[in-house]
């Protein structure tokens, strides 16, 4: 079969204009044949690198950062708390409320909930009051985060003068619920060996995730 030029030009006019043009057609029906329609894609939302752990206050429902635990139970936490998978008071230093917090509690939290400076390093306070019950020579252990250039006496006797407790206990078992009157207590504070401490943590130190 001969296919001359004018026939040819006569077929050409009843293609659909956009198919000569080259662009996609917008009508339902191309040469006959109706289109497929494809659903848009979703976006999907990735994880960032920069989500950190903290355990979220039980009050205020704040992060509480956490620097990574220098030997970290494997098994729980998702690799971020010390072994022995004790229970360990921490106050949060945003609304001062004290609560116990274990290995299940800590959460990886987005960058954007971090109430660190990201100029400043930080690392978990570690404050020994003794127990209020009289004749009680137990003590209270209470964690908290402080900034690595702060006085650790100023800060801890700032942050417990306007604490609340909530059924933390010491060594005896003596529950202490409310205000914590640490004026007439003896108490001590230093630097927690159980999280990594010094300059070098910042918050953007990656998360040690367990394999």
């Amino acid at each position: 079969m001969t296919i001359t030029l004018e026939g040819l030009t006569q077929n050409l006019l009843f293609w659909p204009s956009s198919l000569l043009c080259g662009s996609i057609p917008t009508t339902d029906h191309i040469l006959g044949a109706r289109r497929k329609s494809h659903p848009k894609p979703t976006r999907c939302l990735m994880a960032t690198f920069d989500q950190f752990p903290a355990l979220v206050c039980k009050s205020c429902s704040r992060p509480i950062p956490l620097p990574p635990a220098k030997c970290p139970d494997t098994s729980e936490g998702q690799g971020l708390w010390p072994k022995g998978g004790s229970r360990r008071n921490f106050l949060c230093p945003a609304c001062r409320h004290v609560h116990g917090y274990s290995a299940p509690d800590i959460q990886l939290m987005l960058p954007y909930t971090d109430p660190r400076r990201a100029s400043t390093s930080y690392n978990v306070a570690y404050i020994r009051l003794q127990c209020e019950v009289q004749g009680c020579a137990s003590i209270i252990r209470i964690r908290t985060l402080m900034a690595f250039n702060k006085c650790l006496d100023e800060e801890a006797t700032a942050m417990l003068a306007a604490s609340q407790a909530h059924a933390i206990a010491c060594g005896n078992g003596h529950s202490l619920n409310g205000p914590i009157v640490h004026k007439s207590l003896a108490f001590d504070v230093h630097l927690d060996e159980d999280w990594e401490t010094g300059d070098g943590w910042n918050r953007r130190a990656p998360a040690r995730l367990s394999a």
